[in-house]
């Protein structure tokens, strides 16, 4: 056996607290685990645990240890204010991989994420067989294609988590993996040793791109595993790899319950730097349930029925935020049940946070001032005792981005949002630009879906303080 871990039940004497957490003992570490934040990380170790004592099914070995590994990376909690941001990867993408697998060598496959859809696909050569195989989460179900026969089976975990780096990881240096310039980082869950190469690149104007180039999942006892991916292409994987009828395999999903219930987690988050709100109130109102965000600024909605579901969420000295979802899976923490709240502001001025899908990949805050355009190459411009600043700018969707302006009286303003990724077009991004002034929510705009053009001009602030839609 490689790794010892219980499928008990967390004991009732296991608070989520960080005083209960014990690293040193596999089982407290599991118990709080499942007890506390991270439910997906426990069942990915103990789904790691399985996938090493079974070598024989080499495919099972290479595809659960992959995603196990990004599910670990996605829930890793420790939170250090000195930490620089970590870099933002995207929630989707396909991508060459080779994987190092304990008493197994190398082993090559082609790995397509998509999370927005919940699915993934491995297509791996092991032991001089091509396999493939294909997960659907919303369903259930998992396709093994081997020598023409598919066989039919169950997801080891039960929602996909999106493979964003989390803001928790410690940086650790520079290094170079395979040639290429990577920043170093780690994360630490109990006896788990987490580490990841991103290389940062930035283009002649000043925008980044950041690429996963390897990480590795390390148990501390000689059985660690190691991921390189190659060829990484952003963004949602086309459809036709998951077409499972065309690799001959015969099903048909069951119908839902007829009163379904999912669940809903999410982070909620300073607007204006991405960092943690602990103890904010979170209402799902049509089910008149209120829940507490954690110390980690994670809040948990249990069984929630199907169908349209309103967040109302409320923290000291940030504005109330509301969230619109349709309900018709559960949604993991890290995807679109994210709050992302904005601080009062204490100087007469205006807010301005930018949020959307996974798709386009990049859209750009742009505020045009007499002074000069605040966007990702240009993010202060001062005249006098105005300020304008872009505090957060996202490169791999979702957002925000957010724009303050300070002591804006007398002053014209106009803000728009560019596609930068280009593709697809913004219309399909459900694009939301939240408006704040001193006194609060003043308006939320929704990009038109039928819109193609690259900027979608939105509001006009005048000298004075009249709000114009564009």
């Amino acid at each position: 056996m490689i790794l010892v871990v219980s499928s008990m039940n967390a004991p009732d004497r296991i608070s989520c607290s960080t005083d209960d957490y014990n690293e040193d003992s596999p089982y407290l570490t599991r118990m709080w685990l499942e007890r506390c934040h991270i439910p997906e990380v426990a069942r990915s170790r103990e789904s790691f645990a399985g996938s090493l004592k079974s070598f024989s099914t080499g495919q099972d070995n290479m595809r659960t240890s992959t995603l196990c590994l990004l599910f670990l990376i996605s829930f890793a909690w420790a939170f250090d204010d000195d930490t620089p941001t970590v870099p933002a990867l995207p929630d989707s993408f396909t991508s060459d991989v080779v994987m190092t697998l304990p008493m197994m060598g190398k082993v090559n496959g082609k790995l397509y994420y998509d999370f927005f859809n919940q699915r993934t696909r491995l297509d791996a050569k092991q032991f001089g067989m091509d396999v493939s195989t294909l997960d659907f989460y919303t369903w259930g179900v998992e396709f093994n294609v081997a020598f023409g026969t598919c066989r039919v089976g169950t997801p080891r975990v039960a929602v996909l988590t999106p493979t964003t780096i989390p803001p928790f990881a410690v940086y650790k240096g520079d290094t170079t993996i395979n040639g290429i310039d990577c920043q170093t980082w780690v994360a630490n869950i109990g006896f788990i040793k987490l580490s990841f190469w991103v290389n940062v690149a930035t283009d002649e104007g000043n925008k980044t791109t950041n690429t996963l180039v390897r990480n590795s999942i390390d148990s501390g006892m000689g059985m660690a595993v190691v991921t390189d991916y190659s060829n990484v292409i952003p963004g949602d994987p086309d459809a036709s790899v998951f077409d499972f009828i065309a690799l001959g395999c015969d099903f048909q999903p069951s119908p839902p319950p007829p009163n379904p219930t999912y669940d809903v987690s999410g982070y909620v988050k300073n607007a204006v730097n991405n960092q943690i709100i602990p103890g904010a109130s979170v209402t799902a109102v049509e089910a008149g349930v209120t829940v507490q965000a954690d110390d980690q600024g994670l809040f948990k909605l249990p069984a929630l029925p199907a169908g349209n579901t309103t967040l109302v969420v409320v923290s000291s000295g940030f504005y109330n935020a509301t969230v619109f979802l349709q309900l018709n899976s559960t949604i993991p923490a890290g995807t679109i049940a994210d709050v992302n709240l904005s601080p009062v502001l204490v100087e007469q001025g205006y807010r301005i946070v930018l949020t959307w899908s996974t798709t386009p990949r990049d859209l750009d805050a742009h505020l045009v001032t007499p002074f000069g355009e605040v966007y990702y190459s240009n993010k202060v411009v001062r005249s006098g005792n105005v300020t304008a600043t872009l505090d957060v700018d996202c490169t791999s969707g979702r957002g925000p981005e957010t724009v303050t302006i300070k002591n804006a009286q007398g002053s014209i303003f106009k803000f728009f949002v560019r596609n930068y990724t280009g593709t697809p077009a913004i219309g399909t991004s459900v694009a939301k630009v939240a408006l704040y002034a001193q006194g609060g929510l003043v308006k939320i705009y929704e990009v038109p879906e039928d819109m193609t053009a690259q900027d979608w001009a939105v509001f006009s602030i005048d000298v004075d303080g009249t709000i114009t839609d564009a």
